[in-house]
Formats: C-alpha cells, sequence, structure tokens
C-alpha cells in the first residue's frame, strides 16, 4: 500500500498502489472528500502541501506555520486567492531560523 499526498485539489494518481488510500479521506484532520472533488486540505482549509514559488525561512521546530506567518491562514482558507505573498511576511525572527 502506498499513499501520496499533492497540493490541494489534486487527486491521487494512478501511482497509489492501493485504493484503499481513498479510505483516509475525511479522517482525523483531513476535509478531503471524492464526492466533492475536495482533496488534501485540512478541516480549517490548510493544504497538505505546498508549492511555494521563492526561497523561505523554515519555522522553527514546534512552532505552527500560522504563528510564524500569520498570512499563511489567509491564504490557505482563499483557498490561495488572498495574501498571495504570505511567505515574504514572517511574524517574528524568534519564530524562524536563521
Amino acid at each position: 500500500m502506498s499513499y501520496q499526498v499533492h497540493l490541494p485539489g489534486y487527486p491521487p494518481t494512478t501511482a497509489a498502489s492501493d485504493y484503499s488510500v481513498y479510505s483516509k479521506f475525511g479522517t482525523l484532520d483531513d476535509n478531503s472528500s471524492v464526492a466533492a472533488g475536495r482533496y488534501y486540505v485540512s478541516k480549517l482549509g490548510y493544504p497538505w502541501a505546498l508549492d511555494i514559488p521563492a526561497g523561505w525561512k523554515w519555522p522553527v521546530e514546534r512552532t505552527d506555520i500560522v504563528t510564524a506567518y500569520p498570512y499563511f491562514k489567509p491564504w490557505a482558507v482563499s483557498g490561495g486567492y488572498a495574501a498571495s505573498d504570505w511567505y515574504k511576511k514572517p511574524s517574528s525572527s524568534s519564530y524562524i531560523y536563521p
């Protein structure tokens, strides 16, 4: 069995060797729904994977991305339409690796 994580909205590929991968959708914090065509997002609307168009600074271990990057949440819940430069605006250097 294999699992896949994709950018939001993309269904699993045929490389997912066991279609029981679909049974994981909608469990725990996942808000994926095959019927709704919604894949790889949390119940808060956060993506399970990111494709950042430029270099960024990693949050310090155990720091929630929303704490390190306050504009991440508006970006994520809008489906990527609001605050598209969220990764350029960390909240504080204390939350970011040097």
